[in-house]
């Protein structure tokens, strides 16, 4: 069951870091709308003593965890019913729950 576990993690994870857009909009889009927002504002912009990029940079680091984790795991469930992979996923002797459980752990790794 543990090697079931790996080999998928091992398979979400390559399947992850293959994706172009999945590693756009998990780590540049972040950054570049940091610099984008971070230069409208500027450094003298100051909220109770705080530097308004400071609060960007708080909020950005939110929306990257958040995309990720809806990016990677809900969307990427979707699009697999849709194409019909979970039903072929389905037919293997792969248990349901370890497929799930590596789904959500290949999520936990690239938040973390």
């Amino acid at each position: 069951m543990t090697a079931l576990f790996l080999r998928e993690l091992q398979n979400d994870q390559r399947l992850f870091w293959r994706s172009r857009e999945a590693a756009f909009f998990t780590f540049l889009l972040p950054i570049i709308l940091l610099v984008l927002l971070g230069s409208v504002y500027g450094d003298n912009d100051e909220i109770e003593g705080v530097r308004a990029t400071t609060y960007l940079l708080a909020g950005l680091l939110g929306y990257g965890v958040v995309s990720t984790a809806f990016a990677s795991l809900a969307i990427s469930l979707v699009i697999r019913r849709e194409s019909g992979v979970l039903k072929r996923i389905r037919g293997t002797p792969l248990p349901t729950a370890v497929y799930l459980a590596a789904l959500i752990a290949s999520t936990l790794i690239v938040v973390a």
